[in-house]
């Protein structure tokens, strides 16, 4: 008897997912993008309960999309220190039915399944998702790298150390920047070698370090840039609707110049205006241009640091619903730092930060 469950539902993917696997495509990260965290999950540390009916889980993801996250992170399974496993079947169950109705209704958003079980990626990725985010970083399922590669599809690789249930125990390293550095070049490695164009890191908050070890490793978020062939030279992805600008990033200013007649007589208008929203002329800094193409250059760097533990010892032990204010400093901290992706659970919040930031560090 055929069994029952998300594993036999017909499955097939958006047109735009296709022609976008067609067309070797690529994510643009000449802007920051803002993820939103999806946990379709009874006990994650932050939201654990809240979305893990479909209805409610599709809903708290439209609005994420409303907010302006560009890319979306679903999970079924928790990850948070001390965690317990789940069954593949669990898993699936979580994250499927809610798949299917979001790759439908928002094919312009990348999407990410974060799951370290082979069985659950591949279900995501013929669903017509675009990343595998795996927390393990290849460690628990090396076959990621041929799925990837076959589906044509992304990965997200994450560096921790043990499992949920045990990496807080006393983490140790003799050079934590080093050590992830390193850590993350050989699966980077693994993966170009592989053919796999859609390529992104992440350091690893709270897996498996001391606050310590994670403050060491956001001053020294630079430090873990490595070489890849993304690049904003090669032709980015344009969604359905969208023009080649980023979506919600943009400095206004610089849109509406770019559409204005130039005056005929230049010099009978002000030099300065109380009401301008036009940015101060200075003088470019040679280091700060030589970082962002650096950052243009490398494996975009993904942040995942919102709301987590790390922020509530240094507030004193606050919960995670009080943490909002220290998750959007260390945002703009990691955006300064290179960051490319901010995976966050207040979107709103994210999204108004890069446009400070990119208002503040726009250029041509």
């Amino acid at each position: 008897m055929p069994m029952s469950g998300p594993r036999n539902r017909n499955r097939q993917m958006t047109s735009s997912k296709i022609k976008r696997r067609m067309s070797g495509w690529m994510v643009d990260f000449s802007h920051p993008h803002v993820m939103g965290i999806l946990n379709c999950t009874p006990d994650s540390f932050s939201d654990g309960g809240r979305f893990s009916s479909t209805d409610q889980a599709v809903s708290h993801l439209d609005k994420m999309v409303s907010q302006g996250a560009t890319m979306i992170d679903v999970g079924g399974e928790s990850t948070r220190p001390g965690s317990d496993p789940v069954s593949v079947d669990e898993e699936l169950n979580r994250v499927i039915p809610v798949l299917e109705i979001a790759l439908k209704k928002h094919p312009h958003i990348y999407f990410s399944i974060d799951t370290t079980k082979y069985e659950v990626a591949k279900v995501a990725l013929e669903l017509g998702v675009d990343f595998i985010n795996d927390v393990s970083g290849l460690r628990k399922e090396p076959r990621f790298v041929q799925l990837c590669s076959d589906y044509d599809a992304g990965i997200i690789i994450m560096h921790s150390v043990g499992d949920p249930k045990t990496m807080q125990i006393n983490p140790v390293y003799s050079d934590v920047v080093r050590e992830v550095r390193d850590f993350l070049q050989s699966k980077v490695d693994l993966c170009q070698d592989a053919g796999i164009r859609n390529i992104i890191i992440d350091p690893g908050f709270g897996f498996g370090k001391s606050l310590d070890h994670n403050l060491e490793l956001l001053q020294s978020l630079r430090q873990l840039s490595l070489p890849g062939h993304q690049s904003t030279q090669s032709s980015p992805l344009v969604h359905p609707g969208q023009s080649i600008s980023h979506p919600h990033t943009k400095y206004p200013s610089q849109l509406t110049q770019s559409t204005q007649s130039p005056d005929p007589n230049p010099q009978s208008q002000p030099t300065t205006s109380p009401n301008s929203t036009s940015q101060p002329t200075t003088s470019p800094d040679p280091q700060q241009n030589f970082d962002r193409q650096k950052d243009q250059n490398s494996i975009p760097i993904l942040v995942g640091i919102s709301r987590k533990s790390m922020l509530g010892q240094l507030l004193n032990g606050r919960n995670a619903e009080g943490r909002l204010a220290a998750t959007v400093s260390a945002h703009f901290y990691a955006l300064h730092q290179g960051a490319k992706i901010l995976r966050v659970h207040d979107v709103q919040e994210a999204v108004d930060s890069v446009k400070v930031f990119e208002a503040l560090n726009f250029s041509f």
